[in-house]
């Protein structure tokens, strides 16, 4: 149940961080998407020290804990990279 009520509260912070307005209803989007992917990954977290062989729990959760980190290490570069051949300068000014 908690890994479905963290991947129901991260799009809900998603689509309020669509819509937000002001700067707190983008804190507060944030907030619920944080406490959402935490959630999920505690409960992540407390599936894989069930099926973890006890012995070989440090690397297990090593290799885990890669898996969780690489794409978060990986994805602002790639954003970046698709920012910078999406971009065609500057926005026209108006006045």
């Amino acid at each position: 149940m908690g890994s479905v009520s963290g991947a129901v509260g991260l799009g809900v912070g998603a689509a309020v961080r669509g819509i937000a307005d002001a700067p707190i209803v983008l804190w507060t989007a944030a907030a619920i998407g944080g406490l959402a992917v935490g959630t999920y990954l505690a409960v992540n977290l407390a599936l894989a020290m069930r099926v973890i062989p006890a012995g070989r729990a440090g690397m297990y959760l090593g290799v885990l804990n890669v898996a969780e980190t690489i794409p978060q290490v990986l994805a602002p570069a790639v954003a970046a990279g698709l920012l910078r051949v999406r971009s065609e300068g500057p926005p026209p000014t108006r006045e």
